[in-house]
């Protein structure tokens, strides 16, 4: 992914407090634990949001504790 990144010639930034407030998350059913699929858009220095999309799956693993597992990053 890091290639990827590179190879796309900008610079990412955390995106604005707003977009983390308006995500596209869907629950996964008949998971083991509570646990969202999220897609995210990804924001660059030269572009602000960009075509970018990061794919990931979030489990609520109990307490304030969460596993994050990276499904990919896609042009949209």
């Amino acid at each position: 992914m890091r290639q990827t990144i590179e190879e796309y010639g900008r610079s990412l930034i955390v995106p604005p407090d707003s977009v983390f407030s308006n995500l596209d998350a869907i629950r996964v059913a008949n998971a083991d634990m509570p646990t969202l699929s999220i897609r995210l858009d990804l924001w660059t220095i030269e572009e602000g949001r960009s075509d970018l999309t990061l794919e990931c799956t979030v489990i609520d693993k109990g307490g304030e504790v969460f596993e994050i597992e990276i499904d990919g990053i896609h042009v949209l």
